[in-house]
């Protein structure tokens, strides 16, 4: 602590990039406010709130599934680390591909459509009573956690020039706010009836991501600092000549 204290700044001394010496520093509860006034960023909101929520109910209820369908805590305990490494893979494989080519809202949209089918593979392998469909099944869902990485740094680069921490806590909030929803619902309907409420939880959760991916469709791909990027880029190439 008293290294962190001392030995480390706050900030380095010039920016690690062009586009991060230039982020709105203005009061947090007005960049805020312009976020809220901003139709394509409620629309980011909207899609990773409800996608990432789902995320975080299925990390919650998996465990409670397996075991209403007759699975044991261990195989309980293994679905759950399978849709991890789901988790790890795909955030992995869609990071780097929206990394190459910038292509945020096609990520989203493959997240928003595993975020339909997974649920409908899941309570299809639980059905079987085998433990290996159920763990592809599981990692299937996993590659929904692709939605942090992905969705955060579209919605920096779509609210450029207002500062990285506003914009993801607005994002983060959303889908805290959707996934306590979700998670309570969903282990409500399991533990009341049992089965039949696996499956219940099951389709509300698919027509919940459904309507993530309407959001997906509809947002705009903005990316407004790269386009800053590439604007100071080429007026330092011109200087240059």
């Amino acid at each position: 602590m008293l290294l962190l204290i001392f030995l480390f700044q706050e900030k380095p001394k010039t920016p690690p990039s062009a586009t991060s010496g230039t982020e709105l520093t203005e009061n947090v509860m007005e960049n805020t406010k312009a976020l809220f006034k901003d139709p394509n960023f409620r629309k980011l909101m909207m899609t990773f709130g409800i996608i990432f929520g789902t995320v975080n109910t299925y990390g919650t209820i998996v465990g409670i599934l397996a075991n209403k369908m007759g699975y044991s805590d261990d195989n309980a305990s293994i679905f759950g680390a399978v849709f991890i490494i789901g988790g790890i893979v795909g955030s992995a494989i869609l990071g780097t591909y929206v990394e190459v080519t910038r292509k945020y809202k096609v990520a989203m949209m493959i997240v928003a459509i595993i975020a339909i089918f997974g649920p409908i593979a899941l309570l299809s392998t639980l059905y079987t009573g085998y433990v290996w469909p159920v763990c592809l099944a599981a990692f299937l869902l996993g590659f929904d956690l692709a939605i942090l990485p992905v969705g955060i740094d579209f919605g920096v680069e779509m609210t450029y020039p207002i500062a990285e921490p506003v914009s993801t806590g607005l994002l983060m909030s959303t889908a805290q706010f959707f996934g306590i929803i979700m998670t309570v619902s969903c282990t409500a309907l399991v533990a009341e009836l049992e089965k039949p409420g696996c499956l219940y939880s099951q389709i509300a959760l698919i027509v919940m991501a459904a309507i993530g991916l309407f959001f997906s469709i509809i947002v705009k791909e903005d990316l407004k600092r790269l386009k800053y990027e590439k604007s100071l880029a080429q007026s330092n190439e011109q200087g240059d000549q």
